[in-house]
């Protein structure tokens, strides 16, 4: 997975992990729009939008029907999301935390929810609230 920011670049992975496990399948790049949130939540980290196809598709974590939380694609522009209501933006929003020289992403709308991927190939990025071997949850963040 990798990441673009608006201002600066940047390249978000998993390629850190140790050799001898799966690594992230794969490779797409993630703009990312820093927000100007205030929330009681800003110990979490740094709160921002990410987006896919040029800041076209956005990522948001919603439920389905009450069911639990997901990492969804929805069609809104990068650039205009931040100029919407708290209600609207909030499920588009994740904390951006440093974890060592890692980082971590979790869901502004659903507290101790992570965006992970899985070390199978072919999987899908999701949402967890589970760490571990089984789900990876932190990222590097390079400059592109």
């Amino acid at each position: 997975m990798s990441v673009l920011e608006e201002n600066p670049g940047m390249k978000m992975d998993c390629e850190d992990w140790e050799r001898d496990e799966p690594q992230c399948s794969s490779e797409e790049i993630f703009f990312v729009l820093a927000s100007r949130v205030k929330s009681a939540y800003e110990n979490k980290g740094s709160p921002i939008f990410l987006a896919v196809s040029k800041g076209q598709l956005c990522l948001c974590c919603d439920t389905n029907k009450g069911h639990k939380p997901s990492l969804q694609l929805k069609k809104k522009k990068l650039s205009k999301l931040a100029a919407q209501k708290k209600g609207k933006y909030l499920p588009f929003i994740f904390y951006r935390n440093k974890v060592g020289s890692r980082n971590t992403l979790e869901s502004a709308a659903h507290p101790g929810w992570f965006v992970c991927t899985f070390p199978n190939p072919g999987k899908p990025v999701g949402m967890t609230k589970s760490h571990g071997r089984r789900k990876h949850t932190e990222f590097s963040f390079r400059r592109i």
